[in-house]
């Protein structure tokens, strides 16, 4: 069944992470970091043939700073891989959400472990900005940054 192979995974990954996890009711997990980090761990919810890692970063208020921060989103997303998450609105809540789907076929518990503390890190980064009303600045490594210099916006050309 899958909801029990994704207990297993759970279980493989708490025991690396030294923590125990296992799914609740809605067949997700959720761990819970200092500093209100929240990270949701659960299977795709039509086939179950993916693992999603995710974070919620709440209703954004309309207005010039929604904009500008959803932008500034749409420039995280355009960065080269790995991008250690993707951000997504979902409408039905109005919340901005970064999200990583892991294929099941190819999961191994010591590469989730690896990208964890990476998806932690870069969601450390928004809730500070948002926090404090300002926009995440996307500093580019200067392979990244030369990529996209050659062009406009996400390094397309006219």
């Amino acid at each position: 069944m899958v909801s029990d192979r994704f207990g297993v995974l759970l279980e493989e990954v708490g025991k690396a992470l030294n923590i125990p996890l296992k799914p609740d009711a809605n067949n997700s997990c959720l761990i819970k970091y200092p500093d209100d980090i929240q990270i949701q761990i659960e299977l795709e919810r039509k086939l179950g043939e993916d693992l999603i890692l995710g974070t919620d970063f709440g209703e954004i208020p309309v207005g010039k700073y929604r904009e500008d921060l959803f932008l500034e989103a749409l420039k995280w997303n355009g960065m080269p891989l790995p991008r250690y998450g993707i951000f997504a609105y979902s409408k039905p809540t109005g919340h901005l959400v970064l999200f990583e789907k892991f294929p099941l076929g190819q999961f191994s518990p010591e590469k989730f472990i690896e990208y964890l503390p990476l998806f932690i890190a870069k969601t450390k980064i928004w809730k500070e900005a948002l926090a404090n009303g300002r926009l995440p600045i996307l500093v580019a490594s200067e392979s990244a940054a030369g990529s996209h210099s050659s062009g406009g916006l996400f390094g397309l050309r006219p």
